[in-house]
């Protein structure tokens, strides 16, 4: 899972050197990276993979409001950054959350 991600960031991140955000491949490539992230905190609250977004008990601060900026704004340079940066602390929890349950 972490060299998916490591390579979908890697793919992306050139995609915004190139200035190629709003094309079709990179915007799959994002959507796949948004769904990883929803995946981890499924997993994370209990929840099934691929469910969707439910009300998650454990979740980044501020969730609410980020993951509405992220949604709105998935395919420019900052929601792309702030999905990153939410990225980096759901892997963070699911670290601890896999600690916990060893």
């Amino acid at each position: 899972m972490k060299a998916q991600i490591k390579l979908l960031e890697t793919q992306i991140d050139l995609a915004v050197k190139e200035r190629r955000l709003k094309h079709q491949d990179v915007r799959n490539l994002i959507d796949d990276y948004f769904n990883i992230l929803l995946n981890i905190l499924n997993e994370i609250n209990g929840y099934e993979k691929n469910s969707g977004m439910h009300n998650y008990e454990k979740c980044p601060l501020n969730f609410d409001d980020r993951i509405q900026y992220i949604e709105a704004r998935k395919y420019h340079y900052m929601g792309y950054e702030q999905l990153k940066t939410m990225m980096k602390e759901v892997l963070k929890q699911k670290a601890i959350y896999d600690l916990k349950n060893k």
